[in-house]
């Protein structure tokens, strides 16, 4: 996913849906990519 998606959105947005990935990522075969901001346009 796109750096800027973990940035955009209030407070009260973003907490859940980040302890959702958080918890996500403890799973077995669940890899979460963050492509940085700076990396500019990317197809995937």
């Amino acid at each position: 996913m796109d750096e800027t998606v973990l940035r955009r959105g209030p407070a009260r947005v973003l907490r859940p849906q980040l302890a959702h990935l958080l918890a996500m990522s403890e799973r077995p075969r669940v890899l979460i990519h963050v492509v940085p901001a700076t990396a500019g346009l990317h197809l995937g």
